[in-house]
């Protein structure tokens, strides 16, 4: 036997490659709706390293040879009951790694936001905190209508548009005092594919009833929050601010 000594076996994390297996038939079978029936499993394990490589999630995965990943792939199917024995390992077969996860389809773009840098102002004196209560659910109906219109965009579009700006008006006129404006949302209320509201629905947009201030606590900060003005909205008119 030679003497040469045989380095350390490669060590797969098995979770990362098969979750990184998982994510891609959701991705072009469940989203794209592509058909992967016409590759060979070997031509679709180059294509998900492909994609792995590219993702900020996986793409310092170390992937195990396809032989070595066939066997991992059909022990985890197997354990779910989700492979007979001697089954042949297809795209659509393979596929059913899918129904082991929970995928989340925005996880991606939210980790590709998080990846970024950004230019940090820092405030140290002290805040004062607030929340105002936004007006009438009518009464943002009516705005955000005359956005729709005007825009020719949906009403749920419109209505989120129309607190975007609503919070960039006050900030802006208020820069002194204000740091910061955030919306915070009604998780009991939703807003439905037709920008209506809807209290039973969960799993769509939440309806935004409050404004988070963050105060100065300064003289003037201290003035601008006593007077309430931030209660009351006289300067957003749909004439005007909606353009």
């Amino acid at each position: 036997m030679s003497g040469k000594k045989r380095g350390p076996k490669p060590r797969y994390e098995e979770e990362d490659v098969l979750e990184a297996m998982a994510v891609y038939f959701y991705e072009h079978m469940v989203v794209r709706k592509e058909d992967l029936s016409v590759f060979t499993m070997d031509a679709i394990y180059d294509d998900i390293q492909h994609d792995a490589s590219q993702s900020i999630l996986y793409r310092n995965v170390a992937f195990p040879k396809y032989s070595r990943m066939r066997k991992m792939l059909i022990d985890h199917l197997s354990a779910y009951g989700l492979y007979q024995e001697k089954e042949r390992l297809t795209a659509a077969v393979a596929s059913r790694i899918i129904e082991t996860y929970e995928i989340d389809a925005e996880k991606e773009d939210m980790d590709v936001l998080l990846s970024n840098h950004y230019t940090l102002t820092t405030y140290g004196g002290p805040v004062i905190t607030c929340i105002a209560k936004l007006p009438a659910v009518e009464a943002l109906d009516t705005l955000a209508r005359i956005e729709s219109k005007e825009k020719q965009k949906s009403l749920t579009w419109s209505r989120i548009n129309m607190l975007r700006k609503l919070c960039q008006k006050i900030k802006k006129r208020n820069a002194d005092v204000i740091l910061a404006v955030i919306p915070q949302y009604n998780k009991a209320i939703y807003l439905n594919q037709n920008g209506r509201i809807d209290k039973h629905i969960n799993n769509i947009n939440p309806l935004c009833d409050t404004l988070l201030f963050f105060v100065k606590d300064t003289p003037e900060g201290r003035a601008f929050v006593k007077e309430q003005k931030f209660l009351v909205f006289p300067f957003f008119s749909p004439e005007d601010e909606l353009q």
